[in-house]
């Protein structure tokens, strides 16, 4: 989500997609966040409530139980996504860590990362081909720069396209 702040692009996917936050990614997030003093966490916490978004509490779901058994390699915050992914049979889930993609790969849960999030939404009308490149660029120096490249050839070729970054 903080990508996405940098990006401009969180209070767009707020107010046209529902996204579900578990409340252990806003204690990452927003709460320690601001207690290192990270400006970000502040700008995040702005953007969620302006747009009311609901922060979902713990949930325990047996699929994620299942797949996260022998898993030590995930924090708290990505470990309830899955759980609230499965729970309220979400679309997919957003995140930025490779560790987090590689195991939602492994295990076909569909995911966004930032850059694939400029990608669906050229697709679907709600950027153009110059704010997508913009937002792009906004978000650059936060993701790999073969992420970038990829996803800049495709928005300037008129092609969506969702990289891992």
């Amino acid at each position: 989500m903080i990508k996405l702040g940098k990006a401009r692009l969180l209070e767009s996917l707020l107010e046209n997609q529902e996204v579900l936050v578990p409340a252990e990614v806003y204690e990452e997030a927003v709460v320690r966040g601001k207690l290192e003093l990270y400006e970000d966490a502040r700008e995040l916490e702005r953007t969620l409530e302006k747009d009311r978004t609901p922060i979902h509490p713990a949930k325990t779901d047996p699929r994620a139980k299942r797949l996260l058994s022998g898993t030590s390699s995930l924090g708290a915050g990505k470990r309830a996504a899955l759980h609230l992914y499965h729970a309220e049979h979400a679309a997919a889930i957003l995140s930025d860590d490779r560790v987090f993609l590689r195991f939602l790969r492994e295990n076909s849960i569909p995911y966004l990362t930032p850059a694939g999030v400029i990608s669906r939404f050229m697709e679907i009308g709600n950027l153009d081909q110059e704010d997508g490149l913009a937002a792009l660029e906004r978000l650059r120096k936060h993701i790999r720069e073969s992420v970038y490249s990829k996803v800049k050839e495709d928005l300037e070729h008129g092609r969506g396209g969702s990289e891992d970054g």
